[in-house]
């Protein structure tokens, strides 16, 4: 279906709880995390797959998913974007948000 529709589509590679995150977690090699990789760059493009770029200091193991994907990147020159992630307006609807994010 994604090769169906991959016209025009930018694709990034996911946040922490993404396909690439949980391979980097479960300490797949820079060479089975490239492969899928390609798989995506193969449908999409190589000038329209982008790494995605996270930092949420409250989010474990956040900062590790972000350097493995910047060393990928270097690696194997795939280009980065930076993206952040906002579940909320006010501070104080952390609490309600984290309950969310449980359940």
């Amino acid at each position: 279906m994604l090769s169906k529709y991959n016209q025009n589509i930018v694709c990034l590679s996911g946040n922490h709880n993404s396909e690439l995150a949980y391979f980097i977690l479960s300490g797949k090699t820079d060479e089975e995390i490239y492969e899928r990789i390609k798989f995506y760059q193969n449908i999409f493009g190589v000038e329209n797959y982008f790494l995605e770029l996270i930092y949420h200091e409250d989010i474990p193991k956040q900062r590790l998913i972000t350097d493995k994907l910047i060393e990928i990147s270097q690696k194997y020159s795939i280009p980065v974007v930076a993206t952040n992630t906002c579940y909320y307006i006010e501070k104080s609807d952390k609490t309600t948000q984290d309950v969310i994010q449980a359940l």
